[in-house]
């Protein structure tokens, strides 16, 4: 609070703002690796990567953290990128994968095994199971 003196004689006190403060947010991002045809259930990822929100990142993250390599064209690598992996069981379940390979308009196809043995990922469970609710509230 500051007090000043008008030309009368009368004070006057103003409450000063408080000063302004930065705040820096703080995202991280992980790669959660599973089948096309199942969804990830949000509780479970929250719970999982200890957060309270998760997203899907935008294009502009995607192409930053990659280097240039556009959404929809990234390889389930995280390693490759500084970001870490969690793969779901259901992905390992199926003998052969196919995934983007750095573009959209390419495909690479390798086994279960040797793509757990070179990300060597976290396995995690993060799906959506066949009897749960499909909405925002319970996923």
């Amino acid at each position: 609070t500051t007090t000043t003196t008008t030309s009368d004689g009368e004070k006057k006190s103003h409450e000063q703002p408080a000063p302004q403060q930065k705040q820096h947010l703080e995202f991280s991002f992980a790669m959660l690796v599973f089948p096309a045809n199942l969804q990830f259930h949000t509780k479970k990822a929250k719970k999982l990567l200890n957060t309270k929100d998760v997203r899907f990142a935008s294009e502009e993250d995607v192409t930053s953290l990659t280097g240039g390599v556009k959404s929809g064209g990234v390889p389930p690598f995280g390693d490759m990128f500084g970001i870490p992996v969690y793969v779901a069981q259901a992905l390992l379940d199926h003998e052969k994968i196919v995934f983007n390979a750095g573009d959209r308009r390419f495909s690479l196809a390798m086994t279960s095994t040797d793509f757990n043995n070179i990300v060597n990922p976290t396995i995690a469970d993060f799906l959506k199971t066949n009897n749960a609710k499909c909405n925002s509230e319970t996923n």
